[in-house]
């Protein structure tokens, strides 16, 4: 899948995933879809749009058959945008709404027969519309989100919903910088289990996410943030291929942050602040995260909550009558792997998340695909029939190491070489005086 199709796909599935989430909250999928389509939703710019219900419908069922892949648009049959608009309104088109995404295509037309690009009413507005569509240029303005019908919600039973959030905190003597990330079960509170990173990124979402799927199960929804580590494209593949719904709360969207705020205010008063500059603290992320987890497991799940009528989330979580969804983990871990495309550079290293990785001699100015493991961050490649392992390059051992010398031609070893303009010029002007007998010839 391409860049721009796979954005789009993520933009579409985005949506469907706010509709199925209704869906297991219990409303028919007519409402979920109704109810989808009078939010906003954000595209791959960032911009907040409305969807028709006729689209909703259409993604969710093709979600559903082939998943991701089938949201990505089709390719088209013609390379040309259009065939009825002028090659020169196309053009300038391109450049207003390039330059001003904000600019109506009304007002585009209006610009173009004031600047005699066409002439008025030579193009009607219908097939500008379609030829924007085609070249996929910015279409629909921002929308406020001060009309959203923004509403609570609470799902009635176990691992339908899972709300997640980062927390930075400071650790140890030295005040090091960290960042913990607790997964809780929506309807008891529970939680499902907790890691804790430099930073907040897709690598330790993910990380959290295999953590729980491999002790309870599988979710039907993830509710989170529009956090780096959430928003990226690593996040929503994966979650797309386990088939879990994956939802955005905006900024101040009370449906679920109120929830894992609330956890976080705990978290903090009764773990997190005891950390920050003390000398008995080890800030190494895997010993904070020891120390996340019993907290969560020992303490937190075990402690009366008061929306939960003075219930533990332990007591709640495991008497709710809905059955976990155990998983075969053999397979869910492969889903974790990535497949990206890379263009080898001329010193045989590609790019995957931020760091190099050398590959073998002979790939230089070539794409190839690499398949990223998410859980543990290797790198590999298909290398003569085989997966290899990529690790990143040894400076040190490459100054001194010997280049290969690149393989003779077969032709290179009898090939006369030519006789070019400057070498005829001198034999024409140098004659020499022994003719191919060995005789001496005399000058005319």
């Amino acid at each position: 899948m391409e860049k721009d199709d796979l954005k789009a796909a993520v933009t579409r599935y985005a949506a469907v995933s706010l509709a199925l989430a209704k869906v297991a909250a219990g409303m028919t999928l007519a409402s979920a879809v109704r109810a989808t389509a009078a939010q906003c939703v954000l595209d791959h710019h960032g911009r907040a749009k409305r969807l028709s219900r006729r689209s909703l419908y259409r993604w969710v069922a093709a979600f559903k058959d082939g998943g991701l892949d089938a949201l990505a648009d089709r390719p088209r049959t013609s390379s040309a945008p259009t065939r009825v608009l002028p090659a020169a309104f196309v053009d300038f088109l391109v450049t207003e709404k390039t330059s001003d995404i904000d600019a109506s295509l009304p007002e585009v037309i209006k610009r173009a027969v004031a600047r005699d690009v066409i002439k008025e009413g030579e193009v009607s507005r219908s097939s500008v519309w379609r030829c924007a569509v085609k070249l996929n240029l910015p279409l629909f303005t921002d929308k406020g989100f001060g009309k959203e019908d923004k509403r609570r919600f609470a799902y009635p039973h176990r691992m339908m919903m899972v709300i997640t959030d980062g927390k930075k905190f400071k650790a140890g003597v030295k005040r090091k910088r960290r960042v913990s990330m607790t997964f809780l079960d929506d309807s008891s509170r529970y939680g499902l289990s907790g890691v804790v990173g430099f930073t907040e990124t897709s690598v330790l979402f993910l990380r959290g996410l295999w953590k729980v799927i491999e002790k309870w199960g599988l979710m039907s929804t993830v509710f989170i943030d529009n956090g780096s580590g959430f928003t990226s494209g690593d996040s929503k593949q994966v979650c797309a291929k386990l088939g879990i719904a994956l939802i955005y709360g905006t900024e101040a969207y009370p449906e679920g942050h109120g929830k894992i705020e609330k956890y976080h205010q705990k978290l903090i008063a009764e773990l997190l602040r005891g950390l920050d500059g003390n000398p008995d603290v080890d800030p190494a992320p895997a010993a904070l995260e020891h120390r996340l987890v019993h907290y969560v497991t020992e303490v937190y799940n075990r402690d009366g909550h008061e929306s939960l009528a003075s219930d533990t989330p332990e007591k709640r979580f495991l008497e709710d009558p809905m059955p976990l969804r155990p998983a075969d983990l053999v397979e869910i871990r492969k889903l974790f792997i990535l497949t990206k495309k890379r263009r080898v550079s001329r010193d045989h290293v590609v790019k995957v998340k931020g760091k190099l990785y050398e590959t073998p001699a002979g790939y230089a100015g070539k794409i190839i695909k690499v398949f990223h493991h998410v859980l543990d961050g290797t790198v590999q490649m298909l290398h003569e029939q085989r997966l290899i392992r990529l690790a990143a390059p040894d400076l040190a051992l490459n100054a001194i190491s010997r280049r290969s010398a690149p393989p003779a031609r077969e032709d290179e070893t009898c090939r006369v070489p030519p006789k070019t303009s400057g070498m005829l010029a001198y034999e024409k002007d140098f004659a020499p005086v022994v003719g191919a007998d060995g005789g001496f010839k005399e000058q005319e």
